[in-house]
């Protein structure tokens, strides 16, 4: 927070100043610090004695020894990561606490000494003994092991450096969104319940954008674990569903985004004027920035479900009322006014950019494909529904199914050449509005194209796009083709692809 005092400039930042304020802070934090120290003690004595190290053996012969992590410990270290929440917020309770705000002014310290000291002071309450609980705790368990069977686990290596900067990862994420959000709000509240809503918007809009972008305007599958050309899991907590490619790389780009928030925060407090001190929002651009967030991610969340019109509701609901908290000038009906034009603007804005997005099939993902020369020995199952079509089978119904076996690249390259065509044009002759409040289709009008084709030749690497190609269970070797698409399209574009298809002599009918 600034201070006004001549003097600011005439020193340099003091080392010992900033660790004797920690300290200072430390003592006054005594109560949350002791909580967190024994919810970390808890978790590392269940680390040591309720994680279990065992050996398989083939026959008689010791095989693998195998570690297994405590899971009760993981809940207590859990429960202690999510304490810096309230540790944060009442360290930094300087910016919105008038009183304690006014002592802090007074003290011969300077705002960047009070800010680094802040940040040590965290660092003794939360990240040593977290730090200290995970490494030590899992540590001596695997060491235990190395004495008593005569070498380490097979996972030990894996788990451990999982663990060691997976737990900073998110603790450092909560503790840099309730410091921005302090920083930036000048009452207790709004400072709890801005950090829970920041953090929801962070976890919550780019899954749900993506998972639209790819499986809703694409016709894509999408899902957990199955990697995408975009990745969802650099900040926040979506780092948890990768325990394998990327886990470290996220966390190590988390971590370095989370400490660049709290710098950026740390020049927002050295900024901060103490007449702000007391109001609900102390930065009227922030305020205004997670207002458009939140809507946009109510509206993402909606947009995913049946329900779009409601989504535009509960997210005027919750502008208006939290507009109606944080104002502290008499509400007239010029305040609502104002209000309601500034969210139609923003649900307009986004229902432009859905429009785009759908438009050109999610910014041109619904044309991704693999190469001719991956697709050796492919097999396509393409099928639509049509009203006007009557297939031999009465089990099978109006079902209309088309097959290509074992394909050379090049007869591989047609079919899907094909496919990809009357999917993307048919697709962009739907009104996007249609898409966007999920109007159920007329399939007098509208079908939906299925497009499955795999392989069994394996490569050893995964091929692009590596959405489109998954392990080879059966043979428990390399990446085999495993590509599927889904496409709602005009019943005029679904029996021309059939006709064009047919005309290929490697293409035929199916009847089951």
């Amino acid at each position: 927070m600034a201070q006004t005092s001549s003097t600011n400039a005439r020193y340099k930042m003091s080392f010992k100043k900033i660790v004797r304020a920690a300290l200072a802070e430390l003592r006054v934090h005594k109560k949350l610090a002791i909580i967190t120290f024994v919810l970390y003690g808890v978790a590392m004595l269940l680390f040591i004695f309720n994680s279990e190290v065992w050996m398989s053996y083939d026959g008689e012969i010791p095989d693998l020894m195998h570690f297994y992590l405590s899971g009760w410990g993981v809940f207590f270290a859990v429960c202690g990561a999510a304490v810096s929440y309230f540790t944060v917020l009442n360290v930094f309770r300087d910016m919105n606490n008038q009183q304690i705000c006014d002592v802090s002014m007074a003290l011969p310290i300077k705002s960047s000494e009070r800010f680094f000291s802040k940040l040590l002071s965290l660092v003794f309450i939360q990240i040593l003994p977290q730090i200290v609980c995970v490494l030590g705790g899992n540590g001596i368990k695997i060491l235990y092991g190395k004495l008593i069977f005569g070498f380490l686990p097979g996972e030990a290596d894996d788990i451990l450096l999982q663990l060691s900067v997976g737990f900073p990862t998110g603790t450092l994420f909560i503790m840099a969104i309730v410091m921005l959000c302090v920083c930036c709000c000048g009452a207790p509240a709004e400072s709890s319940y801005f950090s829970i809503i920041l953090m929801g918007i962070i976890n919550v809009l780019p899954l749900c954008f993506i998972t639209y972008l790819i499986s809703n305007c694409a016709g894509m599958p999408y899902y957990f674990g199955n990697p995408e050309p975009i990745d969802y899991g650099y900040w926040g907590f979506l780092f948890l569903v990768d325990f394998y490619d990327k886990f470290v790389l996220h966390c190590v780009v988390g971590c370095v985004i989370s400490i660049a928030v709290m710098f950026v925060s740390g020049l927002i407090y050295m900024k901060r004027d103490a007449k702000t001190v007391g109001n609900p929002i102390a930065s009227r651009t922030f305020f205004e920035i997670v207002l458009v967030l939140g809507c946009v991610t109510v509206f993402m969340f909606f947009l995913m479900t049946d329900g779009m019109i409601w989504g535009f509701l509960v997210a005027a609901v919750a502008y208006i009322i939290i507009n109606i908290i944080v104002c502290r000038a008499k509400i007239n009906v010029l305040s609502f006014v104002k209000w309601g034009a500034k969210y139609l603007a923003t649900a307009a804005t986004f229902t432009l950019a859905i429009v785009i997005i759908i438009e050109t099939g999610g910014f041109g993902y619904i044309n991704l494909r693999p190469d001719a020369e991956l697709l050796d020995g492919a097999n396509f199952m393409i099928g639509y529904y049509d009203d006007d079509y009557h297939m031999p089978n009465e089990y099978t119904g109006n079902t209309r199914n088309l097959r290509a076996d074992n394909l050379t690249p090049e007869q591989a390259d047609k079919v899907m050449s094909i496919c990809k065509k009357y999917m993307a044009e048919g697709s962009a002759k739907i009104n996007p509005l249609l898409k966007i409040f999920r109007v159920s289709y007329n399939y007098d009008d509208y079908t939906r194209i299925q497009v499955r084709a795999d392989s069994n030749k394996t490569y050893d690497e995964r091929p692009f796009p590596r959405s489109q190609f998954n392990w080879n269970y059966k043979l428990d070797s390399g990446y085999c083709l495993d590509y599927r698409q889904d496409v709602s399209v005009p019943i005029t574009d679904a029996r021309e692809m059939a006709q064009e298809l047919l005309k290929l002599d490697f293409v035929y009918e199916y009847v089951d």
